[in-house]
């Protein structure tokens, strides 16, 4: 999970210096064991004002005997 924590960082971080830039959002869901598990990462950054940047990072985690999420 590492490695695409990084891939998922660098996309926002190419996004951030594009010129205009106001806002990105990445998704990644990766389903494992036929379907019965999942990871989900979402990374998200706006640009308020042109100067105050927000920027979250949630991640979850499901599997068959928890309540779906998505």
């Amino acid at each position: 999970m590492d490695q695409i924590y990084q891939h998922v960082e660098d996309i926002v971080t190419l996004a951030e210096v594009q010129e205009g830039f106001y806002e990105v959002e990445v998704s990644v869901l990766i389903r494992r064991n036929d379907g019965r598990e999942s990871d989900f990462v979402r990374m998200y950054l706006e640009n308020f004002d042109c100067e105050k940047k927000t920027r979250r990072l949630t991640f979850k985690s499901s599997s068959a005997s928890e309540q779906q999420w998505f």
